[in-house]
């Protein structure tokens, strides 16, 4: 599943994960409890709320998160990163070179494809 890659500043605009610094305080913009960049080597980078779960969905994620700002503003702010996919099995997102392409621009992890 894919993480939430956008949070809330104080001014209620949205921040994206690349652009987050530790310093700054963020909210989920779901359920606006507080949330906290994990920007480290392995994972990819996200933000996760500083006190468990989202307090109105449980977990969120980018579909989740995008679903509910289409809903609440009309918008839609996820653009599709290259170097990361959504395994079409297990819903996993790595980055492609873990991955095999299936389909025209879509991949499955290769753990998957050897399940097949």
């Amino acid at each position: 599943m894919r993480q939430m890659a956008y949070a809330k500043d104080l001014k209620g605009e949205y921040v994206s994960i690349d652009n987050a610094r530790n310093t700054q305080r963020l909210f989920c913009p779901i359920c606006n409890k507080e949330v906290v960049p994990k920007q480290g080597e392995d994972k990819i980078w996200h933000f996760a709320h500083k006190a468990g779960e989202c307090g109105k969905t449980g977990n969120v994620n980018n579909a989740d998160l995008n679903k509910y700002i289409i809903k609440t503003t009309g918008n839609v702010i996820f653009e599709k990163d290259p170097n990361f996919f959504t395994c079409l099995r297990c819903r996993q997102t790595m980055r492609t070179s873990l991955g095999v392409k299936w389909g025209k621009e879509e991949y499955i992890c290769k753990e998957c494809f050897h399940l097949l």
